[in-house]
């Protein structure tokens, strides 16, 4: 976060910063004393995620499934790296994110973070990024249901909001249903796919922005 601050404070991009550092004391430390031009905002570990989200107009954060969702049920355009660090789980996020046209993936946010912020906000770029994350709707809590029924059960499930589908079930028959205790391991097959459905996800410190003009 240190690095991503000095590159906007000194890369002529017009912005002030809110900078959310978690419960990370050294950073605050290094926020707090760093020399700044452009105005910026240091809060530790706080409850008030939505009202920062609320004062700001684009996000900076890592591409996890919680930090992406939070900003665009906000309507806010996000900025997240796509390299090698990033986690196996979370490549597709970014990917996901130029697909849709809600922002931009960086490769990486300390040197290449101003060049992407102006970018966002170039006369017409940020008003359709706005649009396009404020067209989003994330309804995988009444999705994944139906996704998970359908592969423990054997069928293809209903075509999703988005038009996303798992392949194609196989021709065998139902599997019978399953009464597992917790000290039961699931049979192999069955406990492949709900590796593939299951990850735990952690999302990382949040880093949000704000254009000045």
């Amino acid at each position: 976060m240190p690095r991503i601050a000095r590159e906007l404070d000194r890369g002529h991009t017009g912005v002030q910063l809110i900078l959310l550092r978690g419960k990370n004391a050294a950073v605050a430390g290094e926020l707090q004393t760093m020399e700044r031009r452009i105005p910026m905002f240091v809060e530790g570990f706080t409850r008030e995620i939505p009202y920062y989200m609320e004062l700001a107009d684009f996000f900076i954060g890592k591409p996890g499934p919680g930090s992406i969702s939070e900003a665009l049920a906000k309507r806010l355009p996000v900025i997240v790296p796509r390299n090698a660090w990033t986690m196996a789980h979370e490549r597709y996020n970014a990917a996901w994110v130029e697909e849709q046209g809600v922002g931009l993936a960086v490769r990486n946010l300390s040197t290449g973070i101003a060049d992407a912020v102006r970018t966002l906000l170039a006369p017409g770029n940020y008003e359709r990024f706005r649009r396009r994350a404020a067209e989003m709707r994330n309804s995988a809590v009444y999705e994944i249901p139906e996704l998970l029924d359908a592969i423990l059960c054997h069928r293809p499930p209903a075509r999703t909001r988005h038009g996303a589908r798992l392949p194609a079930a196989s021709n065998s028959p139902p599997a019978p249903s399953l009464r597992v205790r917790a000290r039961d391991p699931l049979p192999p097959s069955d406990a492949a796919r709900w590796r593939a459905v299951f990850q735990v996800f952690r999302p990382g410190p949040l880093f949000r922005a704000r254009n000045s003009a």
